[in-house]
């Protein structure tokens, strides 16, 4: 006869992969209105592991962030920002480790059916190139007065706007959203819609995620984890995700979820297991705008795949430290 504590172990694991396999068909269902999406008709690749030789450029604003914090040279080379990140990697995994975050990842990513490095990739590489996201009260601070209600309605006031109101038709929040971005192009802070000042572009929290992110994952975050915000344009809402380390977690993870099945449903691959590429979609953004070139790519060069920027590189070298942080 079975022990109680067997019977309980496997009602755990039951319900654990019954919630991964819900969260890839909610990822699915929430794409699937876009007109670059397609049923799987053909096997879909994985991306082999890509050796660099040339280091990816690391952006000047982000150097300049990161040299002032871990005393890099301004006249370091580029083999040298990249030696001094995978130290400063340590550090991060340090405090990351003492605050119980790697643990609660774990568990956020088993219900959302991934590996954790898929959460934990976008902030270690955050928390390296951008290390206000780990030491960030005072940005916090002025991310808490941002709460207030007006910036519910320029929300929804966006979303009515763009290309006469045709987003806010969608069937979801991550379609209207992306539809959104689409259609002010990846320079939409500046092109008039919303500044570089407005905080539904800014970045908070520990993974440096934006309101306007937030919001996109609004469905998959309900019906997996019992919360997130009331709406697409409850801004008040995706603070309140973003602002606490456990919350932030699982909008991380939904957004990672929804990447793999786009770049599986649009350009053909399969990223599950490679958590590097993630993190540099969760950095660049527009992953089904890029899912979308790179098919497009592929109808003339079969050999075209994703190519990590320098944080997905930086991911990428460290994997294997992030295990050793959680063994």
């Amino acid at each position: 006869m079975l022990s109680k504590t067997i019977i309980i172990g496997f009602i755990a694991i039951f319900c654990f992969n019954s919630l991964a396999s819900e969260a890839s068909s909610l990822a699915i269902d929430l794409i699937q209105g876009h007109p670059q999406f397609q049923m799987l008709s053909t096997k879909t690749w994985v991306p082999p592991k890509q050796i660099q030789l040339d280091l990816p450029e690391i952006p000047k604003r982000t150097f300049s962030r990161m040299s002032y914090y871990w005393d890099i040279s301004k006249t370091a080379n580029k083999k040298q920002v990249y030696i001094t990140a995978k130290n400063a990697a340590t550090v991060v995994l340090d405090k990351l480790r003492k605050q119980g975050i790697l643990l609660r990842a774990q568990s956020v990513a088993k219900l959302y059916g991934i590996n954790y490095k898929h959460i934990i990739g976008p902030i270690l590489g955050e928390g390296v190139f951008n290390p206000a996201s780990i030491e960030r009260k005072a940005q916090d601070t002025v991310a808490s007065i941002l709460q207030a209600a007006k910036y519910n309605g320029r929300a929804e006031n966006l979303l009515k706007n763009t290309v006469n109101g045709k987003c806010l038709q969608l069937a979801n929040e991550y379609l209207q959203w992306n539809c959104v971005v689409e259609s002010q192009g990846e320079t939409i802070m500046i092109l008039g819609a919303v500044d570089l000042r407005d905080p539904l572009v800014q970045s908070f929290g520990l993974g440096q995620l934006s309101p306007i992110r937030a919001l996109m994952m609004t469905d998959l975050l309900h019906k997996i984890s019992g919360f997130g915000p009331s709406s697409g344009h409850d801004v008040s809402g995706a603070f309140s995700v973003i602002l606490d380390d456990t919350k932030i977690l699982h909008a991380i993870a939904a957004s990672a979820v929804v990447v793999i099945e786009v770049y599986k449903h649009i350009a053909g691959f399969d990223l599950s297991s490679r958590p590097d590429l993630t993190t540099t979609l969760y950095n660049v953004g527009s992953e089904v705008k890029r899912a979308a070139i790179l098919r497009k790519k592929l109808a003339t060069d079969h050999s075209a795949q994703p190519v990590n920027n320098y944080m997905g590189h930086f991911v990428q070298m460290n994997l294997e430290l992030i295990d050793s942080f959680v063994d």
